[in-house]
């Protein structure tokens, strides 16, 4: 099993969001505090392309913090995608709630850190 790392990288005009291995529930509260302090007011991308698991608690804190950045007129979307993940999104029927950003990336073979 891969160990969760849950990271965030700052940039100008966005956060990064990357998620690897199994994001387990235990990391929601982790992620939403981290959210909180350094990206309410800053778009946010995610990268979860790495992720062999993203539990339907870290999906629930993605989807309160989307909102919230919605209404400040910001927006959450993935960067990198991941098969497995945008399945589950599919079958639950939320793949819509998480969109793939314009510049979204396609998922690789290998995966490689940014």
């Amino acid at each position: 099993m891969n160990i969760p790392v849950v990271s965030l990288r700052q940039g100008e005009e966005s956060t990064l969001l990357m998620l690897r291995g199994n994001a387990r529930g235990d990391a929601a509260g982790f992620l939403l505090e981290e959210l909180l302090q350094s990206s309410a007011n800053k778009n946010v991308l995610v990268d979860w392309e790495r992720a062999e698991r993203v539990d339907p608690c870290v999906l629930q804190v993605l989807l309160a913090f989307q909102k919230l950045l919605g209404n400040r007129g910001l927006s959450l979307r993935i960067a990198r995608d991941n098969p497995a993940v945008r399945e589950y999104l599919q079958q639950a029927g939320l793949s819509e709630d998480f969109p793939l950003s314009s510049a979204a990336s396609e998922p690789s073979k290998q995966g490689s850190d940014v």
